[in-house]
């Protein structure tokens, strides 16, 4: 097999000892020191000796693993103005949810891109995908949206949009707990997995939650519990309370 040139820059002269293969198909070159110096979800080197021509597949698509690369190196952080707000999404998503790459997550150029839409729309008065943008950038620091969101107009409104998506993330947390203790079984992996998404790109839509909470409820069936009629009507209002929660999210255009 043609080893590939490292993935993050071909003028790298670090030996390539790692190859990536992307969802579509591409393969990248990449370090194994470097993945563990800079993402909690690669072994540590050496820990692991994987078979000649052995070939790591990941799920993300080629760009995503580029830019991913970009930041296992000491060198300046990729070009994120050209990138459209899907590429965007995936990318904040893969480095903080799967692969807890802190240093990509601090990028300054992600945070500005994101911010940089959300003004650009607003000022325009185009609402569509508006949400999901703002969503996205409620935990980055509150000094670094200033630079960003120059216009007094638009950073009141991220204001007042945070307030209250932090107030309903208290809610969707507590609501959740009592759903997940609603039932017996063990809900833990689902409920610690639906914490770390809405840490990170906001609270989830009526839909991801229906879809949990059917997740939940194969899960336990399965599992051989029978639920009383008590159980399960309790567990129907806590999932009630949960679709309450989620449908009083912040909307953007209720700011302006």
């Amino acid at each position: 097999m043609i080893t590939p040139k490292c993935g993050a820059s071909e003028s790298c002269s670090l030996t390539v000892d790692v190859v990536l293969q992307s969802s579509d198909g591409e393969q990248l070159g990449a370090h194994s020191k470097n993945l563990e110096l800079y993402s909690d979800a690669f072994p540590i080197a050496g820990s692991t000796i994987p078979p000649d021509g052995d070939i790591v597949k990941l799920t993300e698509n080629a760009q995503i693993l580029q830019l991913m690369l970009c930041f296992t190196h000491n060198m300046p952080p990729p070009d994120f103005s050209s990138l459209n707000i899907q590429t965007l999404f995936a990318f904040g998503e893969t480095v903080n949810l799967k692969y807890n790459m802190y240093y990509a997550i601090k990028e300054q150029p992600v945070t500005r891109a994101l911010c940089k839409f959300l003004a650009y729309k607003t000022k325009v008065s185009d609402l569509s995908m508006i949400d999901d943008v703002a969503r996205r950038t409620m935990n980055i620091p509150l000094e670094n949206v200033v630079g960003v969101l120059v216009n007094l107009e638009t950073f009141r409104t991220w204001v007042r949009y945070r307030e209250k998506w932090q107030s309903m993330l208290v809610q969707y947390r507590q609501a959740f707990n009592q759903y997940s203790q609603s039932y017996r079984g063990n809900p833990g992996p689902i409920r610690d997995n639906l914490t770390q998404t809405s840490d990170h790109i906001g609270l989830p839509s009526r839909t991801t939650a229906q879809c949990t909470i059917a997740v939940h409820t194969q899960a336990n069936a399965k599992s051989g519990f029978v639920l009383t009629s008590a159980e399960k009507s309790a567990k129907q209002s806590a999932a009630e309370r949960v679709y309450e929660v989620v449908d009083q999210l912040p909307l953007w255009k209720d700011y302006l």
